[in-house]
């Protein structure tokens, strides 16, 4: 169980998100917000031309440009003979595993949830009765129209940014990196009417169970057991009272390049425990 406790936790964070919004209005609440129904729209128009390019289309071809780059680096590598399960070529393919994966996963369940747009609802304007977050276990026949609206798939692009976690250094504080651009990326589309908060918010862990995924396929969940935030700490060396004796076996240092060029230095093994 220890193993899968990230996992787990994950999926009693997504049975918690969908419960939530499906029995409140927290959902309408948002969009209320960024919705003028006296005649101005939605706050950003759908067809903006500059706010489309900017959080829409730019990034889309930024984060598949870094991706190309990931896997054309990664096979670089191999060609130079670098060993396959070295950091080198590891981290970079697990990049860019999870900026294929993680759009790709919530682009096809969005084709079957059933779920709207709040721009296809009657309250902002759409033909669609109400919001049901839960049209997925409904009968087919009790649809007019079934939506693909959910989860947010513009936004798990950005999301899958989160497995910047696990490569170098592994700092938990690279999260920041995803969040910050799947909820600029997600904050767009529903200021758009593209996308509810439910939507980007089950799209985020969503994001972050594929991750978590990615990083024990790839051996780069920091220790068998934990969600990967906890950082492995370097083994620290006896302290020495004085010279080396010339019985005493020198260090050896023994070097794994990582995607971000850093060393990382494995300490000798103690002699008295031999």
């Amino acid at each position: 169980m220890r193993g899968n406790r990230g996992l787990l936790l994950v999926a009693l964070a997504l049975g918690a998100t969908v419960t939530l919004f499906a029995s409140t209005g927290l959902d309408d609440f948002v969009q209320d917000a960024l919705y003028d129904s006296a005649g101005a729209g939605w706050l950003v128009p759908a067809q903006a031309r500059w706010p489309r390019l900017l959080f829409y289309r730019l990034p889309k071809v930024a984060l598949a440009a870094w991706g190309a780059w990931l896997a054309g680096s990664a096979l670089a590598r191999l060609w130079h003979r670098a060993p396959a399960r070295s950091l080198a070529v590891l981290e970079p393919l697990f990049l860019f595993s999870a900026l294929a994966l993680v759009p790709a996963s919530v682009g096809l369940a969005k084709q079957h949830t059933r779920v709207h747009c709040p721009a296809e609802i009657e309250r902002y304007g759409g033909r669609i009765a109400e919001h049901d977050l839960l049209a997925l276990w409904r009968p087919a026949s009790d649809l007019v129209t079934p939506g693909r609206c959910f989860p947010a798939a513009h936004a798990s692009g950005g999301f899958a940014l989160l497995a910047l976690v696990f490569v170098g250094d592994r700092r938990p504080r690279r999260a920041a990196w995803g969040l910050a651009a799947g909820w600029v990326m997600g904050g767009y589309q529903m200021a758009r009417g593209a996308h509810y908060l439910s939507h980007t918010l089950v799209s985020m862990l969503l994001a972050w169970g594929i991750v978590l995924l990615l990083a024990r396929l790839y051996g780069l969940d920091s220790e068998p057991g934990n969600l990967g935030w906890v950082r492995r700490e370097r083994p620290q060396l006896p302290e020495r009272t004085g010279a080396r004796s010339p019985e005493e076996p020198r260090p050896i240092r023994r070097y794994a390049a990582g995607f971000d060029g850093r060393e990382r230095t494995s300490a000798p093994a103690d002699p008295a425990s031999q």
